[in-house]
């Protein structure tokens, strides 16, 4: 299993995680864009999973 983590650009400093296993991934507390997340995923892998860890808006904001 892989895990990254990458940190928003929004002031609150918020983290999201990436986690890789086998042809899946999941993605913890989605604060970054898609586009920063695609740049760590090769293209086989899927993203499987979206994992809020609370409800604080800054931890959600790129869900879409």
């Amino acid at each position: 299993m892989e895990i990254h983590s990458l940190n928003s650009e929004l002031p609150y400093g918020s983290n999201c995680y990436i986690l890789l296993s086998d042809n899946e991934a999941a993605v913890i507390d989605p604060s970054v864009n898609f586009e920063a997340v695609q740049h760590i995923l090769p293209p086989e892998i899927k993203v499987k999973y979206i994992l809020l860890t609370h409800s604080h808006f800054d931890h959600f904001l790129c869900i879409d």
